[in-house]
């Protein structure tokens, strides 16, 4: 399964948090094709974020950089690992899970 990772995660692992640290060590074991989003985007990306923001931004408040996030996990036909689900649970088709809380 390929998932994209938010910097939660990454931060956390960082702050040695052991269940942000197992999403990497599940990523390094092969058990996951880990993505993270990055502020250089193909064009893509770019559109797909452009088309998340004119549809979300005004009603639910979607910020760019989750507009990129979201995107990613999109184009590339992923699952979006974050901590901030309330952040993505309105786009539509975005599978997103908390990985801390996921059994």
């Amino acid at each position: 399964m390929k998932i994209i990772l938010d910097t939660n995660i990454i931060i956390d692992h960082l702050r040695n948090i052991p269940q942000a640290t197992k999403q990497l060590q599940e990523v390094e074991d092969g058990n996951y094709t880990g993505l993270i989003s990055v502020i250089t985007v193909d064009s893509n990306i770019a559109k797909a974020a452009g088309n998340l923001l004119a549809k979300y931004r005004a009603s639910h408040g979607l910020e760019p950089m989750d507009a990129l996030i979201a995107a990613t996990a999109q184009v590339n036909k992923a699952v979006l690992f974050t901590l901030n689900k309330k952040r993505f649970r309105f786009i539509e088709g975005l599978v997103v899970i908390n990985p801390y809380l996921a059994v």
